[in-house]
């Protein structure tokens, strides 16, 4: 069995471990050159025959956000949902406080950088341009969080 966690979004990520969090996969959400979620680079992460439990971090406004954000948001959030749902992968979707109580997080991103590294010894959260991937962070932190429930309600 293999665990996905997604941090929806364009400032997201995917991340997919094994049972013994040996790290396949995890990167920033891909992008298109059209900037759109890039669907095609997501399907190459997928491997034919192996079994796949997903959580993705629910989609949620927030305060001070604009209509045109929340529609881009939104149309990610959905294009990635096709995919799992295309693709068979079993997922549950939970709110950001639910998976972040487990690592007893706040809404800093930092501080998912930090556990996330403390989790993922090894695993860089800096990019060659000194800016820090919390998206890659959180999806690895979701991934983890997956891997801990087992499965467990599933969708």
């Amino acid at each position: 069995m293999k665990y996905i966690g997604i941090d929806p979004g364009r400032e997201g990520g995917i991340s997919i471990i094994d049972r013994n969090k040996k790290i396949f996969y995890s990167m920033e959400m891909p992008i298109s050159k059209d900037k759109d979620i890039d669907i095609k680079s997501l399907l190459k992460l997928i491997e034919v025959g192996d079994h796949y439990f997903c959580v993705i971090e629910k989609a949620q406004s927030m305060p001070r956000q604009g209509v045109v954000s929340v529609f881009s948001y939104a149309r990610d959030y959905g294009q990635v949902l096709a995919f799992l749902k295309i693709l068979h992968i079993s997922f549950l979707e939970v709110p950001p406080r639910t998976w972040k109580n487990e690592f007893l997080l706040d809404n800093k991103k930092y501080k998912s950088i930090i556990m996330a590294e403390k989790l993922f010894s090894g695993e860089t959260f800096l990019t060659s341009r000194m800016r820090y991937m919390d998206g890659k962070a959180e999806s690895l932190l979701i991934a983890e969080y997956a891997r801990r429930l087992g499965g467990k309600n599933k969708k």
